[in-house]
Formats: structure tokens, C-alpha cells, sequence
């Protein structure tokens, strides 16, 4: 298939599954998704599905913003239709694949919006038929997001009874982790922007059979019909606080204070952060005396100008004793990075996120009084959005706390771990 600049930017914007308020209803314009599902099933699992991330995707506050260029005082770039005006895009081959499936290359997310359509809604998955995955390299094949690497049973509408008789074919799919692909695997202008199952792919995990589905949709029944599945994702912060372990080693000597922090990604099968680009960590390491007087650090890294130029008190951290981790993307044409306008080329400036089963160990060496104790506090934050980035556009985002650890060492010779 051969597409356009403009075309290939429309299939840039995937899935974010940070969370807006639930909808309070499923049903939706017959032919175009689906009909209400709780007509058969239990209301709790038709509202179960109406609060998780695929109901949502095309209601997302954070994927509106960026596709409209819009913020908390109305225009705020970057946006795709601030670039690409005389376009509708194709995002919604993953975030409303009900429009998709309607007008495949000129779904309108406006429309969407409007009628009410959901997001990724029952029925678009309880009829996978099959996933069109490159034969070389078992992942979804270049600018082919979405609707574009699956095919359906049908399009149209269908009774119940019928969407039963495909359940045994739909739900061997639904086993499997390939049926994540088409959007949790998306690359643009020859850079890998999502590569959750890529890194799932090549993990530890998948090379013992543990699949996506073994942690993100976890199932249990349900007394009124049907089981829950549960779906715990970014928008899940327990889980989160579950994917990493952080171990905290001090040690002090005549003048000197070393500290070593270990974060280990034992519980997500990806990358951790995953998924969205604009997705990072913040390790901030603080160490000060017994009047509380901060310690100067004599070596070992720094969190990136990325981690927020400002007052550490508003959790802009750059400069303070610790680290950054995420995907940084450099746009080509501006040089700007991180960058957030991924439908536009930009490349890999670094990436430093933390592998499935992996430690990253970083050190610290802090000047210290050769009398009275001193303290280490180590925090570690999840972001949904660079700071930068949220503030510019109003995004009222709140950082997740995943580790906060105190310790105090003693004079030297005390050593405390």
C-alpha cells in the first residue's frame, strides 16, 4: 500500500489509555458499533466495560488535545489538526474503530463524538476473525495501525445469537497476544512510536507463554451472567506501584555519603513506561544533614531538563541528584524534543526505559559532615505527560507515587541499608 505524507501522519495518533470520566451508557447507533449489550448480560459487566481504557479511547482528554492542538485556553500546539487542517486522520482505526469500520481511511473522529460512538466497543472484539501480522517479523506490518491489520466476521450489525456462534473463533484471538498488536504496536516514519508488544515480544515472558491477556485481563464470573474481565493498565495505579521493586543501598565514609538505587521492572511484560511516548519516570534522590541542609552531590546523574526547570517544590525536579527515564523523540523539521508531534518524522533521541525483568543501578556520591546523621530519601514517579508539556496545555495530571523510601546513616562506620 502505497500513502501519502498526510496519510501516514493521520495513522500516527494511538492509543493513550489514561482515563476521562466513564460514559453512563453503551448503546449506540445500530451498524455503526454495536447494540446494547446489556440487554442480554449483566448491567455490571456492561459497565465494567464502559469505564475501561477501549470504551474511552475516543473520549481520551489527553488524545483530544493532541488531535485538535487544543488546551485549557483554547489553541495549544502541538496538535494534528493544527498541521494537518484539511484532514480528518485515521486514529480512529484504534480509537473508535466503529467509525473505522464505516469509512476506513476518512473515519471522522468529530462524528464520533458526536453520535456518541464508543470507543473500542464489545462487539468490534467478540469479532476478530484474524490479525494480519508481517510473516518475517510477527508484528503488525508498516502504517497499517488498527482496522487496518484486522479483519472482522462483519461489519454490520448482527443478532446476539450469531455474535455467540463466532465466540469460539473470536475468543481463540482474544487468548492470544497478538490480538494487541494492531494498536499497541505502531510505528511512523520509520520510528517505533508504540512498541508495547514488541517489547513484550521480546521478552522473558513471551518466550515461556505468558501472553498480554495473563496480567491485563484477568477473568473472573460474574453472578448475574458473563465474566469480568478485568483490564489494569497505565490508568491502574496499583498496578503500577507492582511493576517495580526499588532497593536502596547507603554506605558512609570520612567526608562521604554513597547511595545506590536499583529499580527492577518484575511486574509488566513491557518496557516500563510503555505505550505513550510522552510516559516517564522520575527518580529524584535526596540526601541532607541533621538540620536538614541539603547535601551537595559530588557525582552521579542528574534528573534531565525534561524533569521540569523550576521549583522542586511544584515537582519540577531537573537538576536535583537522580534520574529520568522515557523515550525521547527529536522532530526532524524543528529539532524540538521530547516531542509530542509524533504523526510528524522525528527519531529516537534516546531511550533509556527500564526492559521487561531488568535493573537499572545508578550511583550517588554526596559531600557529608564527618559528625551527625545524615538522611537519603529516594521517590520514584510514574507521569502520564512531560511537565512541560502537561502545563502548557492545562492537562491537570498528578504524579503517581511508586516508591518513596527514607533511610537514615549513621557517622562513619554506621552503614544503614
Amino acid at each position: 500500500m502505497v500513502m501519502s505524507r498526510i496519510t501516514i501522519a493521520a495513522l500516527a495518533l494511538l492509543a493513550f489509555a489514561d482515563l476521562p470520566a466513564a460514559n453512563d451508557r453503551a448503546e449506540v447507533e445500530p451498524g455503526r458499533a454495536e447494540p446494547d449489550c446489556g440487554g442480554c448480560h449483566a448491567e455490571a459487566l456492561q459497565q465494567h466495560w464502559a469505564a475501561s481504557a477501549h470504551a474511552q479511547g475516543g473520549r481520551n482528554p489527553i488524545f483530544l488535545s493532541l488531535y485538535y492542538g487544543t488546551g485549557a485556553g483554547g489553541t495549544s500546539e502541538p496538535g494534528y489538526k493544527l498541521d494537518f487542517p484539511d484532514t480528518v486522520g485515521s486514529c480512529a482505526a484504534c480509537h473508535s474503530p466503529g467509525e473505522a469500520l464505516n469509512d476506513l481511511l476518512v473515519a471522522d473522529l468529530d462524528a464520533a463524538l458526536h453520535d456518541g460512538s464508543p470507543g473500542v466497543h464489545c462487539r468490534f472484539c467478540h469479532d476478530v476473525a484474524s490479525i494480519e501480522l508481517d510473516a518475517i517479523t510477527g508484528r503488525p506490518r508498516v502504517n497499517m495501525p488498527g482496522i487496518f491489520s484486522i479483519e472482522l466476521e462483519r461489519s454490520g450489525p448482527a443478532r446476539c445469537e450469531e455474535v455467540g456462534r463466532r465466540a469460539g473463533r473470536s475468543q481463540s484471538w482474544a487468548r492470544r497476544s497478538e490480538v494487541c498488536a494492531p494498536c499497541h504496536d505502531a510505528g511512523f516514519w520509520g520510528t517505533p512510536i508504540y512498541a508495547s508488544f514488541a517489547e513484550w515480544k521480546a521478552s522473558p515472558y513471551a518466550a515461556r507463554g505468558q501472553t498480554c491477556q495473563d496480567c491485563h485481563m484477568r477473568s473472573r464470573r460474574m453472578p448475574a451472567g458473563g465474566a469480568r474481565q478485568s483490564r489494569p493498565g497505565a490508568s491502574d495505579q496499583t498496578r503500577l506501584r507492582q511493576a517495580v521493586d526499588t532497593r536502596v543501598t547507603t554506605k558512609r565514609d570520612s567526608g562521604y555519603l554513597e547511595a545506590e538505587v536499583s529499580i527492577t521492572n518484575g511486574g509488566a511484560g513491557h518496557h516500563m513506561p510503555t505505550g505513550s511516548p510522552l510516559r516517564n519516570l522520575i527518580l529524584v534522590v535526596r540526601a541532607t544533614d541533621e538540620q536538614g541542609r541539603p547535601l551537595r552531590l559530588a557525582a552521579g546523574p542528574t534528573v534531565p531538563d525534561w524533569g521540569g526547570e523550576g521549583d522542586a517544590s511544584t515537582g519540577h525536579y531537573a537538576g536535583l541528584p537522580g534520574k529520568g527515564f522515557a523515550k525521547i523523540l527529536r522532530e526532524t523539521w524543528s529539532g524540538a524534543s521530547p516531542s509530542a508531534a509524533y504523526w510528524n518524522p522525528t527519531s529516537i533521541a534516546s531511550d533509556n526505559r527500564i526492559a521487561a525483568l531488568a535493573t537499572d543501578t545508578s550511583n550517588y556520591l554526596f559531600l557529608a559532615p564527618d559528625r551527625g546523621q545524615v538522611r537519603v530519601d529516594v521517590t520514584l514517579l510514574f507521569r502520564r505527560a512531560f511537565i512541560e508539556l502537561a502545563e502548557r496545555k492545562g492537562w491537570e495530571l498528578q504524579d503517581v507515587v511508586l516508591t518513596r523510601q527514607s533511610l537514615t546513616v549513621d557517622a562513619p562506620g554506621g552503614v544503614r541499608r
